[in-house]
C-alpha cells in the first residue's frame, strides 16, 4: 500500500501541512512534560498528524508495543472521519488485520489487538474510565477540540488533571483551533503551549448589507422575515426559546436608528437601506439563501469555472430539513447534473456521513447543509463558499423553574471566524454572513459560555458518583469553569426525586443503570421501566417525543385542525397526550408500508410534521442501541414487533403507570374538574407546593372529556410552562395505586386508612394494598440490583412475577374505580 501512487500523494500532502514545522519541538515537549497544549488553526493538520507523529516516533525506536494513544473527539462524525483519514494516510483499512488506526463510537468499533491510535467520542473514554480509572496500558491521551467546552469534555479534563499526577508516565495532549491557551496552561500546571498557523487561503467576508445588494433580495412589508409592529425609530427582533416539547417563548431586543447609518457604504442604495430597516435578522431567510446559491452558480457558469462546494450553517435539524425540502422542490437545485445536496448533523448515520466527503463529478456543485458540527469537528476539503446564518441551538437550564431549554441564539465571534475559515481550505473563498457588520461587531460575545455553566447537571453527577466520587460539589469545584452551587444542588435533588441516589447520596441500583445511559435521567428511567414491564415499543416513542418534541404541527393557524387530529387519534376515552403521540407515530410507520406518498398524506390528514417524525424515528433507534449496550435489550434485530418486549404495550393502565414512573415527581391533582360535553372550562390543578393556579393546557386531549379529569384525579406531565398563567403540558392520567408504587416517600396512617405520598398527597387506600405496594417496591429494587450484578441476565424471566403482580394490582384498581 505504501508504494501506491495514492499513498505517495497523501504523504507529499502531509509534509506540506504547517504542523510539520513544529514536529521535533512538539515531540520533545510531549516527551518532557506530562501535559502539552497545542493551539492549531483550521487546516494546520493537528487532528490527523499529531497522533501519527507520536506513534511514528515510537515505531522508529522499535517501541511500538509501548505506544497506545486514545484521541477524543466531541462528535461521532468527527471520530469516524478523522480515523478513516489517518488510516488512508497510513495505507490501512480500519479494523483490518495489522491496522494500527481505529475508531470507536457507541455501538460501533473497528478496534483490534493491533490498534495503536484509537479515535473515539468523549463519552466512550468516560465509560472506559468507569471500569478502568487508571487507563492501564494507555501511553497518551489526546483531547481534541477542547475549545468547544462541552460538559463531557470539561468533566474529562477534571479527571485527567488528577490522573497525570497519579500517572506521571502517561502523556496528555490538549488540542484546539481557538481557545484561551493561557488559562488552559495555568489549569494544567503551566503546561507548554504551541501555536501552529493554519493553511488557509484568503476569505472575503460579506455581510447582510452586501448580500442584499448583490442578490437584489428585498425585505418588503409583510415579508416572512420582516419585523412585525416595528416602532418608528427602533427596530425590534425576537429570540425564540424552545423547550424540549417544541413550545416557544420570545425575547425582544432592539437596535438604534443611528446604527443603520454605520452599516457600510452599500447602504447608499435606498432599497437596501429600507430592507435593513425592516429585516428581523433572527429569522432565517431561506429565500435569501436560495438567491445566494443562484448568484454563485450564475457567476461560475459565466466564468466557466469548476464549481467549489457550498457549506450552509443552520441552527438545527428542523431548519436543515426545511431548507433541504425547499431545494428539492426546486427544479433548479434538484437537477443532479448541476447540484448534489447533503445534510450534516450529529444524528446522521455513519454511512450517510461518509457521502459528505465524496467529491462530485466535474461541473456538479456540492451543497452541504450543516449544524455547527461543521465548524471544527469535520473538514470538507472541497468547500469554497460558506453561507452563515449566525444561529446556533444551545441547551440551557432555568434553575428556579427546573426547566431545560433549547435556545436558538447568536454564535460568538470565535465561531464566526471558524465558519468563515471553512471557505478557504482549498482556494480563495467567500463567506456570506446573513447578519450585519454591526451585529457581529457589537452584539456577539468573543467566546461562548462553557456548557457546564448553562446545562442541567444530572447526567454529569451520575457519572461522577459512578466513578466513586461521593462529594460531587467538591469534584465539580475543581473544574476549569465550575458550575454554580445552586445548579449542583438542583441536580442532586432531581436525582433523589428520580430515585437514582439514596439518602446518603450514593447510587441506588437504578442510579447505577442510569449512569451508563447518556440521556436525561427521567428519559433513562422511562426506558428502563419500559423494558422491565414489557411495553417497549410505545415507551421508545414517548421517550423520543419527550427528548425532542411532539409530532404535531404547532402553528396558530392550524391549531383547530391539530386539536381535532389529536382527539381523533385519542379515541373515546383519552387518558394521555403522550399515548396519542405514540399512536400518531405508529400510524406514520404503518403508512410507510403502503404506496408511495402515503406518509405525506397521513401527515397532512393528522397535521403532523414529517421532519419531526423522522427525528423521533432516529431517536428511537439510538435509544434501542443504548439499551442494548447496557443489557436491557438482548434480542438480536428489531424489538418493535417482539412479543416478549411488548406484552403490555396495549395496556393503558401499565403504560400510564410507566409514564408516571419516568416523569415523577411531575404530579398534580385536579382541584376543579372537567364538566365534560366539550366544555371550555379550565381544569384547575394543585401541585406539591400547594399552588392552585395551575391549569391543564387547552391542547390536551383530556379537555372536555368529563370523568377522566374529575376532581381529585391525579395527572403526571412532561412540562410546566407559563404565559399569562402557569400550565402543564403533555399530560397523562395516573391511578392512585400507580402513584403509590412509583412515587416517593410513603407514610401510612393505619387508623384513618390513608397513605401520604411525599408529604402532600393524601390517598385513601386499604391497608392490604399499602402492604402490597411496599413489597412490590422491594421486589423492583431487587430486580434492578440483580441486573447490576448480571448485565446480560434475561430480564423477562427475572421480573415476570413482579410484572404480573403489578398488572393485577393496576387492573383491580381500574376495575374498582370504574364500577
Amino acid at each position: 500500500m505504501r508504494s501506491s501512487p495514492e499513498w505517495q500523494r497523501l504523504w507529499e500532502g502531509r509534509k506540506l501541512l504547517p504542523i510539520y514545522s513544529k514536529q521535533e519541538e512538539m515531540l520533545s515537549a510531549i516527551r518532557s512534560n506530562t501535559v502539552t497544549i497545542i493551539v492549531g488553526e483550521t487546516g494546520c493538520g493537528k487532528s490527523t498528524q499529531v497522533p501519527q507523529m507520536i506513534l511514528d516516533e515510537f515505531l522508529s525506536q522499535r517501541r511500538g508495543e509501548g505506544c497506545r494513544i486514545i484521541c477524543t473527539q466531541p462528535r461521532r462524525v468527527a471520530a469516524i472521519g478523522v480515523a478513516e483519514r489517518v488510516a488512508a494516510e497510513r495505507g490501512e483499512t480500519p479494523g483490518a488485520g495489522g491496522a494500527l488506526c481505529a475508531h470507536q463510537i457507541r455501538m460501533e468499533s473497528t478496534r483490534t489487538e493491533d490498534t495503536r491510535i484509537l479515535f473515539c467520542t468523549t463519552g466512550i473514554l468516560l465509560r472506559r474510565l468507569q471500569d478502568d480509572p487508571q487507563l492501564e496500558g494507555i501511553s497518551h491521551v489526546i483531547v481534541d477540540e477542547a475549545h468547544e467546552r462541552d460538559v463531557l469534555c470539561d468533566f474529562l479534563l477534571v479527571i485527567l488533571r488528577g490522573m497525570v499526577e497519579r500517572r506521571p508516565d502517561m502523556r496528555l495532549v490538549i488540542m484546539s483551533a481557538t481557545m484561551d491557551a493561557d488559562r488552559f496552561s495555568r489549569y494544567f500546571f503551566d503546561a507548554p503551549v504551541f501555536t501552529v498557523p493554519g493553511r488557509t487561503f484568503p476569505v472575503e467576508d460579506l455581510f447582510l448589507e452586501d448580500v442584499l445588494e448583490l442578490t437584489g433580495h428585498r425585505i418588503v412589508e409583510g415579508h416572512p422575515c420582516a419585523i412585525v409592529n416595528r416602532a418608528a425609530v427602533r427596530g425590534m427582533a425576537k429570540m425564540t426559546i424552545s423547550t424540549r416539547g417544541g413550545n416557544s417563548a420570545q425575547v425582544m431586543e432592539q437596535w438604534d436608528e443611528d446604527e443603520l447609518d454605520g452599516l457600510g457604504p452599500t447602504n447608499d442604495a435606498e432599497s437596501t437601506r429600507l430592507s435593513l430597516r425592516r429585516v428581523d435578522e433572527e429569522k432565517i431567510n431561506y429565500d435569501l439563501i436560495c438567491d445566494v446559491l443562484l448568484l454563485l452558480r450564475k457567476s461560475l457558469d459565466d466564468e466557466k469555472a469548476s464549481p467549489g462546494g457550498v457549506l450552509i450553517f443552520l441552527p438545527g435539524i428542523g431548519e436543515i430539513m426545511q431548507l433541504y425540502d425547499q431545494l428539492m422542490a426546486s427544479s433548479v437545485f434538484s437537477d443532479r447534473k448541476k447540484f448534489v445536496v447533503h445534510a450534516a448533523h450529529s444524528s446522521l448515520p455513519p454511512e450517510e456521513q461518509r457521502r459528505i466527503f465524496v467529491k462530485p463529478p466535474p461541473h456538479v456543485q456540492k451543497i452541504v447543509i450543516a449544524t455547527n458540527i461543521a465548524e471544527t469537528s469535520i473538514t470538507i476539503d472541497d468547500i469554497a463558499y460558506v453561507i452563515d446564518t449566525g444561529r446556533v441551538k444551545e441547551t440551557r437550564y432555568n434553575e428556579r423553574a427546573k426547566m431545560r431549554l433549547l435556545v436558538e441564539t447568536w454564535i460568538d465571534r470565535a465561531s464566526m471566524r471558524q465558519r468563515a475559515g471553512r471557505a478557504g481550505r482549498v482556494q480563495a473563498g467567500k463567506c456570506f454572513h446573513l447578519y450585519t457588520r454591526v451585529r457581529s461587531a457589537s452584539y456577539f460575545d468573543e467566546h461562548k459560555t462553557p456548557e457546564m455553566r448553562r446545562v442541567p447537571l444530572e447526567e454529569l453527577c451520575l457519572q461522577i458518583l459512578s466513578m466513586g466520587h461521593r462529594d460531587v460539589a467538591s469534584f465539580l469545584g475543581s473544574a476549569l469553569d465550575p458550575p454554580s452551587e445552586t445548579a449542583v444542588k438542583v441536580a442532586m435533588q432531581t436525582l433523589s426525586d428520580v430515585q437514582a441516589v439514596d439518602e446518603e447520596g450514593g447510587l441506588t441500583a437504578l442510579g447505577q443503570h442510569l449512569s451508563r445511559l447518556p440521556v436525561d435521567p427521567h428519559i433513562g428511567k422511562l426506558l428502563i421501566m419500559g423494558c422491565i414491564f414489557s411495553c417497549l415499543n410505545p415507551i421508545l416513542t414517548i421517550a423520543a417525543c419527550c427528548s425532542y418534541k411532539m409530532p404535531f404541527l404547532t402553528s396558530i393557524e392550524r391549531r383547530g385542525l391539530v386539536d381535532d387530529a389529536r382527539k381523533k387519534l385519542a379515541g373515546q376515552h383519552p387518558v394521555s397526550d403522550l399515548l396519542v403521540a405514540s399512536a400518531a407515530y405508529d400510524m406514520w410507520v404503518e403508512a410507510s408500508r403502503g404506496e408511495k406518498g402515503k406518509q405525506q398524506q397521513v401527515c397532512r390528514q393528522y397535521s403532523m410534521s414529517q421532519a419531526t417524525l423522522i427525528q423521533i424515528r432516529d431517536l428511537r433507534s439510538q435509544f434501542k442501541d443504548l439499551l442494548r449496550s447496557i443489557g436491557f435489550i438482548n434480542k438480536v434485530g428489531d424489538v418493535d414487533e417482539d412479543k416478549a418486549s411488548n406484552a403490555n404495550s396495549r395496556s393503558k393502565p401499565i403504560l400510564c403507570s410507566i409514564i408516571f414512573a419516568g416523569l415523577y415527581p411531575n404530579l398534580v391533582q385536579v382541584q376543579e374538574g372537567d364538566r365534560g360535553g366539550g366544555s371550555n372550562r379550565d381544569i384547575l390543578l394543585r401541585g406539591p407546593d400547594g399552588s392552585k393556579g395551575l391549569v391543564l393546557h387547552r391542547s390536551s386531549v383530556m379537555n372536555g372529556q368529563g370523568q377522566a379529569c374529575a376532581r381529585g384525579a391525579l395527572v403526571t406531565y412532561h412540562q410546566k410552562m407559563a404565559t399569562s398563567r402557569p400550565y402543564v403540558m403533555d399530560a397523562t392520567i395516573v391511578h392512585g395505586n400507580a402513584a403509590l408504587l412509583f412515587g416517593g416517600k410513603l407514610v401510612l396512617d393505619h387508623i384513618q386508612g390513608v397513605v401520604s405520598l411525599d408529604g402532600w398527597l393524601q390517598l385513601k387506600v386499604p391497608a392490604r394494598t399499602a402492604v402490597i405496594v411496599k413489597e412490590l417496591r422491594k421486589e423492583l429494587e431487587r430486580v434492578l440490583t440483580v441486573k447490576v450484578r448480571h448485565p446480560r441476565m434475561d430480564l423477562s424471566k427475572e421480573s415476570s412475577s413482579l410484572v404480573q403482580a403489578v398488572v393485577l394490582l393496576l387492573k383491580d384498581a381500574v376495575a374498582s374505580s370504574s364500577s
